[in-house]
């Protein structure tokens, strides 16, 4: 009867080690492929991310995703929906997710900064010429002048916070070698 446990624990040795080099390597869901070769296909692979990755790693994916389809449209790739998905699709097919996600929210902060940096200079040129143009007995006028400045300020601070949280969620993606 020894000899027999033994023998199924020595059996089971092999499976044991299997199962714990197994959990040890997973890999990381941003290690993935992108398969967007057709629209069904992509649709298909992008469900299966749901489960490895969570909600919000997610949520910047589709973040990614809408920049590329942004990036076309402005550089008048494609133009319709079907066409600019497919152009997407074209661009991040057979390309690691992490690569996908990290170059699409470049991207998007690049653009946020780039149209901050452009708002800035507005609201202090708006300010300057706004200010030269009013009457001083034109409250009026200069209401509505600093009413326009302030929308322009929180759009500002807006694209502020975007810009901040684009930037939080590059530094949380894995670094990782080019395959």
């Amino acid at each position: 009867m020894g000899l027999n446990k033994d023998l199924l624990r020595l059996a089971a040795l092999p499976l044991l080690v299997l199962s714990l080099q197994t959990g040890c390597t997973q890999k990381s869901p941003y290690e993935q492929i992108v398969l967007a070769d057709t629209d069904r296909g992509f649709q298909d692979w992008r469900a299966d991310l749901i489960g490895p990755l969570t909600r919000e790693e997610f949520d910047w994916f589709n973040v990614a995703i809408q920049e590329y389809k942004f990036q076309i449209m402005l550089n008048h790739e494609a133009t319709g929906s079907e066409a600019i998905d497919a152009a997407m699709r074209a661009k991040i097919s057979g390309r690691r997710l992490l690569d996908v996600m990290r170059e699409g929210l470049e991207t998007c902060l690049q653009r946020k900064r780039d149209e901050r940096d452009q708002l800035h200079d507005a609201i202090a040129v708006n300010s300057v010429n706004g200010r030269k143009l009013i009457k001083p007995d034109d409250s009026e006028t200069k209401n509505q002048l600093d009413d326009f400045q302030a929308g322009l300020r929180r759009k500002l601070a807006k694209l502020k916070d975007e810009s901040a949280a684009i930037e939080a969620e590059l530094v949380k993606l894995p670094v990782m070698t080019k395959p």
